[in-house]
Formats: C-alpha cells, sequence, structure tokens
C-alpha cells in the first residue's frame, strides 16, 4: 500500500527490518510534527515501536514551558510513550566553555543516546529537511570544508548502538508547512528561529531567499549535489581502505603521503586523525599537509591536548610531555632511572661506548674503561640548558643541532637526560661521547 506523501521509515533507510524501533527527536516544530504523523502511521502499517523524546532546554522561558506541554499533548493524542527532558543548557555551556547551541546540541544528543542504549532502540530519526541540508552546506563553505563536509547531513549514519536517520531530506521546509496547513496538523513555532544573530538563522532569513529569487528550487539542488559528493566519498573511502595498513594508525609514513594524488593524500589524512579521535577541519588539514613537507620534530596542535608530530619522517598523534623538571642526579653503577622515563645502565667495559638505544629513546646501556674512577670524578645527570655544547671533531657543537640531525623529535629533547662533568658535557642520547672523555 502506497503511503500518502510518503517518506522512507527509518528502517528502510537503515537497511533493517520493519519491525525495527524508533526513537523520534520531537521539538512540536512543522518538521518534527509531520514527521511524526508519518512515523506513527509508518508504526501501524509496519509494526514498529515509536518513542518520543523532548529536551526543555532551559532557554526560552515559558515559550520553552508550551513547548513540552504541547510535545505531552501530542504523544497523548497519537497513544505513544514520550520522555522529556527538562535541562538548564546555558548553565552547562558556562560550566564546559561552550556556545549555547553547542551545548544545545550536546545535550540533546547525549539524551538521545541515552534512551537509545536503555530501550534497545536502533533507530533514531530527526526531522532535518532540504533546507537545513542547504543551510549546512552553506555554512560550511563559508567556514571552510571539503567534499566530505559538502554531503553536508547525511540521510543514515551510525549513531549509538544503531543509526540515527533523516526521512524528511528530499522535501523542503515549505512543502512540510504545507502538507501541515492541508492536513490540519498543529505545529508550535519557536521564536528564536528568527534572531539572525545565530549564523543558521541569518542564512535562512537572508541568504536561501536570496537564492530562491534567483534559481527554482535551490534545496533539491543541493540535496542533489549532496547525493553526488556522497557517491564520490564512497569511491574514495576504498581507495582510502586500498591504501590503509594497521600499522599506519600509529605513525603514517610522509612517503606514502608524498607519492599520492592530493585528492587521496588528504582523505588519507583525514582518515588517520579520525582513527586516532581527531575530527579535522580544512585548516587542520592545510597545516598538517605542511608538516609533511617540514622538518623532523615539527608539531602543530589539535584538539582535546593532542599534538601532530612528524618524528623520523612519520605522521603521530600523542599528547604533549609534561615539561621534566630540571635535576641534578650523581652518576652510579648499574640502572640510574631519571624524571621522564629515562634509563641509563651504567657499567664497566673495555672503552667507553653507548650500546644501542632502544627505539622508544627512554633507555641507554653505557660502558666505561675504568668505572671506579668515573664513579668518583663527580659525574652527574640533569636536562638539557639552552646553549648546551658538546665537544665533537674538535668544535664544540650545540646539542640542540645535533639532536635535530639526529632525527630526536623536539618535544623530547627537553626530557633527554646528558652526562655531565667538570668539563661540560660528557655524554648525550643519540651523539654519544664527547671528545675529552673519549
Amino acid at each position: 500500500m502506497k503511503r500518502q506523501n510518503a517518506i522512507p521509515m527509518p528502517w528502510e533507510l537503515a537497511g533493517l527490518d520493519p519491525g525495527t524501533p524508533v526513537l523520534l527527536a520531537l521539538s512540536g516544530g512543522a518538521d518534527s510534527r509531520f514527521l511524526l504523523d508519518r512515523l506513527a502511521r509508518g508504526s501501524k502499517q509496519d509494526g514498529f515501536p515509536l518513542l518520543l523524546a523532548h529536551v526543555h532546554h532551559g532557554i526560552r522561558g515559558e515559550n520553552a514551558d508550551r513547548d513540552a506541554d504541547f510535545c505531552r499533548a501530542l504523544a497523548k493524542e497519537y497513544d505513544l510513550p514520550i520522555r522529556v527532558l527538562s535541562v538548564d543548557v546555558p548553565a552547562l555551556a558556562k560550566e564546559h566553555g561552550r556556545g549555547i547551541e553547542e551545548e544545545a546540541r550536546a545535550v540533546r544528543y547525549a539524551f538521545f543516546e541515552q534512551l537509545m542504549r536503555e530501550r534497545n532502540i536502533p533507530l533514531l530519526a530527526t526531522a532535518h529537511q532540504a533546507d537545513d541540508l542547504l543551510e549546512t552546506m552553506l555554512f560550511r563553505i563559508a567556514r571552510g570544508t571539503g567534499a566530505a563536509g559538502l554531503c553536508a547531513i547525511l540521510p543514515v549514519r551510525e549513531f549509538a548502538c544503531g543509526f540515527v536517520t533523516r526521512p524528511l531530506l528530499e522535501l523542503s521546509a515549505a512543502e512540510i508547512r504545507k502538507c501541515c496547513r492541508a492536513e490540519g496538523l498543529a505545529f508550535v513555532e519557536d521564536e528564536t528561529n528568527i534572531d539572525t544573530t545565530y549564523a543558521r538563522n541569518l542564512i535562512r532569513a537572508q541568504v536561501i531567499p536570496a537564492l530562491e529569487k534567483l534559481y527554482a528550487d535551490p534545496q533539491k539542488q543541493a540535496a542533489k549535489l549532496a547525493e553526488r559528493l556522497r557517491q564520490d566519498e564512497d569511491f574514495f573511502a576504498c581507495q582510502i581502505q586500498a591504501i590503509w595498513e594497521a600499522p599506519f594508525r600509529e605513525k603514517l609514513p610522509c612517503a606514502v603521503l608524498a607519492n599520492l594524488h592530493p585528492a587521496i593524500r588528504t582523505r588519507l589524512l583525514t582518515h588517520f586523525l579520525s582513527e586516532n579521535g581527531v575530527t579535522a577541519d580544512s585548516a587542520m588539514l592545510e597545516r598538517a599537509e605542511e608538516l609533511t613537507r617540514g622538518r623532523n620534530g615539527s608539531k602543530i596542535p589539535l584538539l582535546g591536548g593532542l599534538y601532530l608530530f612528524k618524528r623520523q619522517n612519520h605522521l603521530i598523534v600523542e599528547e604533549k610531555a609534561e615539561a621534566v623538571p630540571a635535576y641534578h642526579i650523581s652518576l652510579f653503577e648499574g640502572e640510574n632511572h631519571l624524571p621522564g622515563g629515562m634509563t641509563v645502565t651504567v657499567g664497566e667495559g673495555k672503552k667507553a661506548k653507548p650500546l644501542p638505544e632502544n627505539k622508544e629513546m627512554t633507555a641507554w646501556k653505557l660502558q666505561f674503561p675504568d668505572l671506579p674512577a668515573a664513579l668518583g670524578a663527580e659525574y652527574f645527570w640533569r636536562t638539557r640548558k639552552e646553549g648546551d655544547s658538546i665537544l665533537r671533531g674538535g668544535h664544540h657543537k650545540r646539542l640542540r643541532r645535533l639532536w635535530r640531525e639526529c632525527g630526536v623529535p623536539e618535544e623530547l629533547r627537553d626530557r633527554l637526560p646528558v652526562l655531565c662533568g667538570k668539563e661540560g658535557i660528557v655524554w648525550a642520547p643519540m651523539v654519544g661521547f664527547s671528545d675529552r672523555k673519549k
């Protein structure tokens, strides 16, 4: 049986069984009101359980109270269960250091995820429509984005224990309101939607109407563009999977990136950062590409206190290491455990030489021809100081430059131990003994 003003059901978008339960994000506005009506019909026809969820953000006073009451009344009208969350978003935004819109979205989706996990509901349906898609595309173009960003709002994507679906993306806001009026579907108006201090509202109020004067149905054209771009991104995703190797998650070779087409290189960088929990914007990707061409030891800050390092011609995502306080520790036989997680094992040997370092550059072994004399000669460990040099090849050479030439990461240099005596630095990791010690 063909549905009136048919829209795809959430289970159809996700490729699941018709009886799969659905959670509907209900604001009470025209879009979610229309979606409620269509999902309620689908629930009766296909047999899937439907739960409604409304969030009172604590922003709009009595109007927000009105919206919550309206949604409760709709649930009663359709004989459906509803869960309402009341929360003080402005207070949370201040506490978390985020904007009101950003905090409100985070609260909503955390609530939806909680309900889905508690009730074992695999599908979330939201009322995003074609105007929302166009607004998002324009917003991202202005802010800076790539082709993946222009895919804008996806019809279905993984979320919580299942998927979030958008059944209304092929309908414009005008079409939805026309249907609501024709069918007597009452809805509430959110007065903040006309507040043009918000970027999206300004786009909605001024930019889109200007486009509509120039071209018919720019929303539908945006939807077609998004669909074509999704097809392109699916193709590129297959290319990335063909290139990707498990070790790349820890260390991505710059040599691999250098030989790729720019379109593939950018997406491989995006995938690498995503695998390390970082969502990259266009500016971050530009800096990451510059980093691949830069010198070893360089770094750029990422979100969440992470850094992208270039180390031995590989890209690595790590937290910035905490600074090691200055120390002065006497040399002794055996394992010298030093601040910053460094260990140097000292023993007696035929001649003064370091044994091979471990790959992480956190442990070394040193051999002295006359260890008792070395232990009694007031040798001590400390961290590098600005201007430090070591005698090599008959010349004093700056330690910082030597470490850079050896490929020692910049973030590690202030953590490495150096062995000193009365004559200055005697030994340094990756550099070796000074000419005096030899």
